[in-house]
């Protein structure tokens, strides 16, 4: 679970989890500025530092260091993509591709429903969560997450 806050007092955010992929913020806020109020909660969501779509109002959004938050790993590139996935009609491995030098995703849902990913790294030559880092011409190393540089 992850919320945004307003230590300041400047901006009041309230946060709604929803299957803790995107964090819609709630109504009734004013921007920094004073110069327009957002009405619904669709037209104001917070950046992927708190696990929300990358929808900035005006340069400026959520990220900004007056609020606490956590990290999403997979920012969305529009409102639309993330409406998309919480909806349940997006696939994460289609439209993020979070397998980096040629590594295979599949989509996957936690016990707690969590839409997310694994990489499949084999015959790559490279290994990690995401095949991120290359597989070291020595394999002595005792880190489990290299099997998949072994090839056979």
């Amino acid at each position: 679970m992850c919320a945004c806050f307003s230590l300041h007092g400047t901006v009041t955010v309230v946060a709604l989890i929803v299957l803790s992929m995107c964090i819609f913020c709630k109504a009734d806020i004013e921007n920094y500025d004073n110069t327009e109020r957002v009405e619904t909660i669709e037209d104001y969501i917070c950046t992927q530092r708190f696990k929300g779509c990358k929808v900035n109002y005006k340069e400026r959004s959520c990220i900004e260091e007056e609020f606490v938050g956590c990290e999403n790993p997979f920012p969305y590139k529009t409102k639309r993509e993330c409406l998309r996935d919480f909806r349940g009609h997006g696939n994460i491995c289609e439209y993020r591709k979070p397998c980096r030098n040629n590594g295979t995703c599949s989509p996957i849902t936690t016990a707690n429903h969590v839409r997310t990913f694994k990489c499949e790294c084999a015959a790559t030559g490279y290994y990690g969560d995401r095949c991120e880092h290359k597989c070291p011409k020595d394999l002595s190393a005792k880190e489990p997450k290299m099997l998949a540089c072994l090839q056979i």
